[in-house]
């Protein structure tokens, strides 16, 4: 999927699969959203906390705050402040 999708959009480099980690994760631990319209900020959530090494003890209850510091990080306002 990653390939395909870097030919799409970025003609100019080449896309090197060895610089990927594919992160094994318990599935069974994994938050799971209780909805049909949150999905896109529980993968964003799942990535941000992947992403700085934090473990998933996220869930349902955490949603709208981290989607507010979503679109805090977006609009580039300290999350310290």
């Amino acid at each position: 999927y990653l390939k395909d999708e870097h030919a799409a959009k970025d003609h100019a480099g080449t896309f090197d699969e060895n610089e990927w980690v594919l992160e094994d994760t318990d599935t069974s631990v994994t938050p799971q959203q209780q909805n049909g319209y949150d999905c896109g900020v529980f993968t964003c959530t799942c990535a941000d906390f992947l992403s700085v090494g934090l473990p998933l003890d996220y869930s349902q209850r955490d949603i709208k705050e981290q989607r507010k510091r979503m679109v805090w990080k977006i609009m580039g306002v300290s999350l310290d402040a």
